[in-house]
């Protein structure tokens, strides 16, 4: 898998306060409670995320989502919010005018389990 870096120089996201979890677990009936098993380490995020690009950034964001992850199906590492992983962007990301700036808002599956 070709693997793309986040642009050096670009902001990192406002990561959303409400993310998802991969599903991961089972439960089974105990003798006294319910027990919990996990099945499956990955620890992956489906997170919204959100950025306040400038005019050049944003230039740089558009060229790189379209060229570097195939119009976003590809993965890529990132270092967002003090932890390393791997992200893709889970659907099209939306634009919009803020002022001078652009406000990009996307849901991204971020895999923070890799080595």
């Amino acid at each position: 898998m070709v693997q793309a870096h986040w642009p050096g120089g670009m902001p990192d996201p406002k990561l959303g306060s409400a993310f998802e979890t991969a599903e991961g677990r089972i439960q089974s009936d105990g003798a006294v409670a319910l027990q919990e098993r996990i099945i499956d380490p990955n620890h992956r995020q489906t997170v919204q995320v959100n950025w306040l690009f400038t005019e050049p950034q944003w230039q740089v964001f558009v060229s790189w989502h379209r060229w570097r992850l195939d119009d976003g199906a590809g993965w890529f590492s990132v270092g967002w919010d003090g932890r390393e992983g791997l992200a893709r962007f889970i659907g099209n990301y939306s634009c919009s005018m803020d002022g001078a700036n652009r406000a990009v808002t996307a849901t991204v599956e971020i895999d923070y389990a890799v080595s």
